[in-house]
């Protein structure tokens, strides 16, 4: 009996709350308005977020920023947040800052009527931009084909209860943002260059009939100065006009961190750089940021990144750079495609398969010269059935026969090889791969997009050498293996994650500073981002 009175109370108890629910349900104005289609955030809102409904069914219909006629403190951080989304490269009109600024004023001037517009409102602005922060706002897939999209889940659901209950939602923010090194000081950074914008930017340096370089004086070199200090370069606001050895040290820093001639001139090439509006930083700045949600965040413990516009190399160990090289990319014309694949296999002494696209290019020199083929080691094949190779012989080629591109070229491996020592195989819908070059004053400039698509690697033993080193191969063994001139296949006891990314914007934190790079492919040109100019 004691346990059937027992159960009875319990059932009671829960038929009580049941109605408790269902009285709040029918008497939240909340409840109304989400159980509406389409739901609207204020008469002339319609809420967009699918999010919206769940997170106040979650709350009981329960009101989250605004009570009693003003805002929380968790709404009075929100309204801060949304207006400074511009920090992570957001755009605030997205998430309804300026519908939210005009309620807000009605709220605080006392119209408590605008109290449930104000409230859905910040909600739906919130997980819109809680989605852009996390997944993206472009459409990486369609934009860069092959970009290594990341894999990835946030419940974003509980981020905004948590949000609900606290006054600091930047550490929040921070937390679900790209874990790209050095994004926490790109946000500063940007919202540094949004003030200097706010401000009236930066002037143009007019160009002269001389570059500036150590010695010159007057405007232009007072422009300079203003130029570098604005942008950090430059350490002291000093507009005397005299281009003196520290402005030359600055002219220095500014190169190295945009990829320029570390020379301390300012010719036309850096003119130009240090000419580009802030507004168009900015907008750099937030496109690169939306290109790092598109990256993984948690990488393996031993990767190879290569970035595209920096034409550069790093291969990582447990959080330490192993390996930092300059790398020679493809051509505009001739683009090294972005993508997220794993180096499986080395090849020693490599043959080099010359593509139809080269063979197109040599053909008049083979044409002109009936010695060209055997002077650089290239031997002609026919495929036959079943992929059998056989040799041809050049001599009985027509070469004015369209369908000699149908036969295969093969250089030998050699000193003179056009991919060197060593070839890195990776699985790409490019046909592109890793490799080491025999042109390495390649590598002495500093635009170096000259390849057909494959990727040339300046420091290619140290490579090498870290690639191998979990097959057991040290230094020596590679150097020996190199030195016998056998061609052979290394299956990689450990296949190397590799990303290949286009990032013309970041920040280098063990430089503890901004860099900014051309966009040799038109990508940020071609990307139909957002430009905010925050009023702050």
């Amino acid at each position: 009996m004691k346990k059937f009175l027992l159960f009875l109370g319990v059932i009671c108890c829960i038929l009580a709350r049941a109605d408790e629910v269902s009285k709040n349900v029918l008497t939240s104005p909340i409840a109304y308005r989400i159980d509406s289609r389409p739901i609207k955030c204020a008469p002339e809102l319609t809420c967009t977020s699918p999010s919206l409904a769940t997170f106040y069914q979650n709350r009981q219909h329960a009101f989250a920023w605004v009570k009693n006629g003003e805002l929380t403190l968790p709404g009075e951080a929100l309204v801060r947040a949304i207006r400074r989304a511009y920090i992570d490269g957001l755009d605030p009109r997205a998430y309804h800052v300026n519908q939210i600024n005009k309620m807000v004023a009605k709220l605080n001037s006392g119209d408590i009527a605008v109290s449930l517009d104000l409230e859905l409102t910040l909600t739906d602005g919130l997980f819109l931009y809680l989605n852009n922060l996390v997944y993206g706002l472009q459409n990486g897939k369609t934009l860069y084909p092959g970009w290594p999209i990341a894999s990835k889940y946030v419940d974003l659901q509980e981020v905004a209860g948590r949000i609900a209950k606290t006054d600091d939602i930047d550490e929040i923010l921070l937390s679900i943002a790209p874990k790209y090194p050095g994004y926490a000081m790109l946000r500063e950074k940007l919202s540094d260059y949004y003030r200097i914008a706010s401000k009236g930017g930066w002037e143009p340096i007019p160009l002269g009939a001389e570059s500036l370089k150590k010695g010159s004086k007057g405007k232009r070199v007072a422009l300079l100065q203003r130029r570098l200090y604005l942008s950090g370069e430059l350490s002291d606001d000093d507009t005397s006009g005299e281009f003196d050895k520290d402005l030359q040290q600055a002219v220095i820093k500014y190169q190295k961190d945009n990829g320029l001639t570390e020379d301390g001139v300012v010719n036309k090439q850096t003119l130009n750089s240090l000419n580009i509006p802030i507004e168009k930083r900015i907008r750099q700045i937030a496109l690169n940021m939306d290109r790092m949600r598109f990256l993984p965040d948690d990488r393996p413990s031993r990767y190879v990144q290569v970035n595209i516009p920096s034409y550069t190399l790093e291969a990582f160990e447990n959080g330490k750079l192993e390996v930092f090289s300059g790398v020679v990319v493809g051509k505009p014309n001739k683009r090294t495609c972005v993508l997220n694949s794993q180096i499986a296999r080395a090849e020693i002494n490599p043959y080099w398969n010359i593509p139809p696209s080269i063979v197109k290019e040599i053909l008049p020199d083979i044409k002109a010269d009936p010695n060209y083929l055997a002077e650089n080691g290239i031997k002609v094949f026919n495929v036959e059935s079943g992929g059998r190779y056989t040799n041809v012989d050049p001599r009985g080629i027509n070469w004015e026969d369209p369908s000699v591109l149908n036969l295969k070229f093969r250089e030998d491996p050699g000193e003179d090889n056009a991919l060197g020592r060593f070839k890195f195989i990776f699985d790409n819908k490019c046909g592109i791969y890793l490799h080491d070059s025999i042109a390495q004053a390649a590598f002495d400039e500093t635009r170096r997009g000259l390849s057909h698509g494959c990727i040339r690697i300046a420091e290619v033993d140290d490579f090498a050498n870290y690639l191998l080193k979990p097959n057991g191969w040290d230094s020596n063994k590679v150097s020996a293996e190199v030195d016998s001139k056998k061609h052979q296949f290394v299956k990689l006891t450990t296949p190397t994650q590799l990303y290949v990314i286009y990032l013309t914007a970041w920040y280098d934190v063990d430089e503890g500073s901004m860099q900014f790079r051309d966009d040799i492919y038109h990508y940020d040109k071609l990307s139909a981002y957002p430009f905010y100019l925050s009023q702050d």
